[in-house]
């Protein structure tokens, strides 16, 4: 059985530099090139999945570096993971994990396989644990639905599955370890791009925004702090251009349809008052 190489050289949840985590050290840690055997018009496998996913998170903290507040990553890891049990998939290959990243912007985004950040930003702007796990839920959502996979189809790395740098040159040679660095540099870059700029789908996000809403309701959290914490954004103007808004396309008519799937599957709950207590000392 072939081993796998760590695509990602840190775990999400320990603070490191940034510099750490080079692309090209990341694409070139493990790929095999077998014809045939990841087509870009399937789905990836659990495993590539996970080792994709590392990948893109790789990226993704070169330009959001890890927060070092060891609370407040543990309190977020606390509630993602309470979020995933409630999913329609509560495991990965390598398991869910939660990190919080240091920015001023109000975002959150979801890796492939399970690697999940919140922007110190977003954390300021809930008021309350429930409006925390709204946001995380819809990434949850994102992560259960295999949502950032769609961005495969249209990367150019047919033919690509992971194994181990050496497994590959010695059967292949070192031409063909750069076409697949190549190939798989552009999956990484054409998903990484997706999670942080472009967005999903109106489609994916509306999934998003339900399964998120059922999600985080079957987990114990009221689901209209959700839509608050939504509403709160957009009276204060936070549809900026590294917004939550701008990546996930919240509006009004999204908070409308969201009120009205709420109420069309009787979904409902407390905002616990020993929830908000302990939000405001682990958000402090």
């Amino acid at each position: 059985m072939k081993r796998f190489l760590l695509i990602m050289a840190v775990a999400v949840l320990v603070p490191v530099s940034a510099n750490a985590l080079d692309l090209s050290n990341v694409i070139n840690s493990a790929v095999n090139f077998t014809a045939g055997a990841v087509k870009a018009s399937k789905n990836l496998t659990p495993v590539q999945e996970y080792y994709l996913g590392r990948a893109v998170a790789a990226q993704a903290l070169q330009e959001y570096p890890l927060s070092s507040d060891v609370a407040l990553n543990t309190y977020v890891n606390k509630i993602g993971q309470t979020i995933v049990q409630a999913s329609d998939r509560p495991e990965t290959f390598g398991g869910y994990h939660f990190a919080v990243v240091n920015s001023p912007d109000i975002n959150a985004f979801a890796c492939p396989g399970g690697f999940i950040f919140v922007t110190t930003g977003a954390i300021k702007a809930a008021q309350n644990e429930d409006q925390l796990a709204g946001v995380i839920a819809h990434e949850v959502a994102h992560v259960a639905n295999k949502h950032a996979l769609k961005a495969m189809k249209k990367a150019a790395w047919t033919g690509v599955a992971l194994s181990t740098v050496e497994d590959v040159a010695s059967t292949y040679g070192s031409d063909v370890v750069q076409q697949i660095n190549a190939s798989f540099g552009s999956a990484v870059l054409d998903v990484t791009d997706m999670v942080l700029k472009s967005g999903f789908s109106r489609g994916d996000e509306k999934q998003a925004d339900e399964k998120g809403l059922e999600y985080m309701t079957h987990a114990g959290y009221n689901p209209q702090a959700l839509v608050d914490f939504f509403n709160t954004m957009l009276n204060q103007g936070a549809a900026g251009s590294k917004s939550l808004f701008a990546t996930h396309a919240a509006t009004d008519t999204r908070i409308r349809v969201a009120e009205a799937y709420i109420k069309n599957k009787g979904l409902s709950g407390d905002t616990a008052a020993v929830r908000t207590q302990r939000f405001k000392v682990a958000a402090k």
